[in-house]
């Protein structure tokens, strides 16, 4: 058996329970219907047409048993044509010209979807998907979190690159563990009450003045709060978990605010106003420091760093290295970054 668009052949082994898999990525395919057999596949669990010139959702109507369809980087303007496809898992309609969220009542197995890169303005249409688990909204035009409140097992969300001003919407999403919010209009950090499993929050890249609402995360492993508009250091006395802080780009004058986090492994405070090192005293896990582009004139305050393998002092004020214990072969990559810094000067 084979399968043809438009003159090109390819063959496909077919085993005694039918075609499982059938990939037409980067076959400029226009028009679904035209692939000739596709309406005989109906063993087929996954099938990708990403990267061709699809306009249109169609021709679907016997892939009962689908699992995976990919549409990627289409033409498509509107979701339309699932309404048999109840087995549906994942569903990826990034890089369209989608610009409302609407079809999807029937794909109550759903437990990906892929809408990033769309002109999607509003977030609705969820009612009936309870079992999704991973939903990207990137590089839309979304000024408000809503529609969420029956995706109940959601444990990936990502509206990066959108017009959100505020974070709400969130309550129902206990199970939540990645939440992705870069690049926003975000002012205040709020709506987090309920996220206790969230082990993952970006919020770099946005109008965030303070560091709070952070009080019930007691699972997060890693924070990203650069690019914003942060002067202090505090919030996270319930942070014990967390592994990995960047706060790179801010205002930040004086290093504070650490003494819970002794999980901590990365901690990123290049291109603030800090003058001395201090303040890392419990931080006797911490394996890499970023202090480049800062406003510091000493090495010091690195006692207790017995873990520390990289550290960045780049572009400050150090006359002379100091603070260093140089017989310790994991201070070798310090002082390799220091005369780094010298040489640029």
């Amino acid at each position: 058996m084979s399968v043809v668009y438009k003159g090109i052949e390819r063959f496909v082994e077919i085993d005694e329970n039918g075609l499982k898999t059938l990939d037409l990525s980067n076959f400029r395919i226009k028009d679904i219907t035209e692939i000739k057999n596709l309406k005989n596949l109906t063993q087929l669990q996954v099938l990708k047409l990403s990267r061709n010139k699809i306009r249109k959702i169609e021709g679907l109507e016997n892939l009962s048993q689908l699992q995976s369809l990919d549409l990627l980087q289409n033409q498509i303007w509107k979701i339309e044509g699932l309404e048999n496809l109840s087995q549906l898992q994942s569903l990826d309609l990034k890089q369209n010209r989608i610009g409302k969220i609407e079809g999807l009542e029937n794909l109550s197995q759903l437990q990906f979807l892929g809408l990033a890169c769309n002109q999607i303005k509003k977030i609705e249409g969820f009612e009936n998907l309870s079992q999704l688990r991973e939903l990207h909204f990137w590089f839309n035009q979304i000024r408000k979190i809503e529609g969420l409140e029956n995706l109940t097992q959601l444990k990936e969300l990502n509206l990066e690159n959108n017009l959100i001003s505020k974070i709400e919407g969130l309550e129902n999403l206990t199970q939540l563990q990645e939440l992705e919010l870069v690049n926003n209009l975000i002012s205040k950090i709020e709506g987090l009450e309920n996220l206790s499993q969230l082990k993952e929050l970006n919020l770099w890249n946005n109008h965030i003045k303070k560091i709070e609402g952070l009080e019930n995360l007691t699972q997060l492993q890693l924070l990203k709060l650069w690019e914003n508009r942060i002067t202090k250091i505090e919030g996270m006395e319930n942070l014990s978990q967390l592994k990995n802080l960047y706060l790179k780009e801010n205002q930040i004058t004086k290093i504070e605010g650490l003494e819970n986090l002794i999980q901590l492994q990365t901690l990123d405070l290049e291109h603030n106003k800090i003058t001395k090192i201090e303040g890392l005293e419990n931080l006797s896990q911490l394996q890499t420091l970023y202090l480049s582009h800062n406003q510091i004139s000493k090495i010091e305050g690195l006692e207790n760093l017995s873990q520390l393998e990289d550290l960045y002092l780049w572009y400050n004020k150090i006359p002379k290295i100091e603070g260093l214990n140089l017989s310790d072969p994991k201070n070798a990559q310090a002082l390799v970054e220091y005369c780094k810094d010298l040489k640029k000067k």
